[in-house]
């Protein structure tokens, strides 16, 4: 697992996968991801980082990273075969980008904001 490998997820057999990407190791193989999910016209949501068509093989149609709910990781995750999918890396790129948009975003957790970026949110 590194930086930028992105994987579908789902957290149990009878749910959707969904795509994740690893934005950070935060400690020696514990990383951090977040889930990419469409976006809905019909709610207000947390913007903070759009991505397009391009910028994953997965990504069909305009859709938002998931903010309000990032993910540990770590091998043993990787280890569940039938709820994880490894795909191919993003881009160092998108990966900025999708921290940019976690610095901004009203929506990341305040425990997840300390592990990224040090600041307790408040």
């Amino acid at each position: 697992m590194t930086v930028g490998q992105s994987f579908l997820y789902r957290p149990s057999p009878k749910s959707k996968y969904h795509l994740y990407i690893i934005v950070i190791e935060h400690e020696p193989g514990r990383f951090i991801a977040f889930s990419i999910t469409s976006i809905r016209e019909d709610l207000e949501e947390d913007r903070s980082c759009v991505l397009q068509p391009g910028d994953h093989e997965f990504i069909k149609h305009e859709s938002r990273v998931y903010y309000e709910k990032p993910i540990p990781v770590t091998e043993t995750t990787k280890a569940l075969r039938d709820l994880y999918k490894e795909k191919p890396p993003v881009s160092d790129e998108l990966v900025s980008r999708i921290l940019e948009g976690a610095r901004v975003s009203p929506s990341l957790p305040k425990r997840f904001r300390k592990i990224l970026f040090g600041e307790d949110g408040s």
